[in-house]
């Protein structure tokens, strides 16, 4: 669970570090008449295959991690009624956000990594960018927020004995 977070954190800053130097190195001085934070405002980056295929085999490597960890610590919480404490189950919690997030995020990486900030047009085309942004903005809320809860939960188990 931490591997796959650890590695997705790094993909996700190599990721933004690349686009922020690629924007600042071209001039984008196309002043029309789009509104900021329009896809035109900043040029596609193109990958070199070298880099493609490193980013690809960390992404594949931490799906799988996480996919086998995340299940593992499911089935474990689920199989095993002794395990069933409150921080166990908010553990499940998380694991279940991290799962969730891992299926969705690695394919939409992946995607964005070989064809770019493309997305098939139209109203669907629209509708399911908007759902994929959501519930990457939302499950990544849901793990923080189990880990504030961990966290609280823990400091009074800590201080209330």
């Amino acid at each position: 669970m931490l591997m796959s977070r650890l590695v997705f954190l790094i993909l996700a800053s190599c990721e933004m570090w690349i686009s922020i130097a690629e924007s600042q190195r071209e001039n984008t001085s196309n002043h029309n008449e789009t509104e900021p934070g329009d896809p035109q405002d900043f040029p596609e980056i193109i990958y070199s295959f070298p880099t493609k295929v490193i980013f690809t085999s960390a992404m594949l490597f931490t799906f799988l991690v996480s996919v086998v960890g995340n299940s593992l610590v499911i089935y474990v919480i689920t199989k095993h009624h002794s395990m069933r404490t409150s921080t166990n189950c908010l553990i499940m919690n998380l694991a279940i956000c991290d799962l969730l997030l891992t299926v969705i995020q690695t394919p939409y990486y992946t995607s964005h990594l070989y064809i770019g900030d493309t997305w098939f047009g139209g109203t669907v085309g629209n509708v399911t960018f908007k759902i994929t942004a959501y519930l990457l903005s939302m499950l990544l809320f849901c793990s923080i927020l189990n880990l504030v809860a961990i966290a609280i939960d823990r400091f009074l188990a800590v201080t209330r004995q």
